[in-house]
């Protein structure tokens, strides 16, 4: 499945996440980068955007 994502829209979908996170579930800046990554590419992969084949 694709999606047309601008590289700027994920971002901000990565930080509603992780704020979202943050609030509801008191995580710090660390743990949210633990479990999302840092990048949105690890974002994309994390949250099964991507496929494994097209991460590489």
């Amino acid at each position: 499945m694709k999606y047309d994502l601008t590289d700027e829209e994920v971002e901000k979908l990565r930080q509603s996440v992780i704020n979202n996170a943050v609030e509801r579930f008191g995580w710090s800046m660390e743990r949210c980068e633990e479990v999302f990554g840092k990048d949105t590419s690890t974002f994309l992969s994390r949250i099964n955007l991507v496929s494994k084949e097209e991460e590489e």
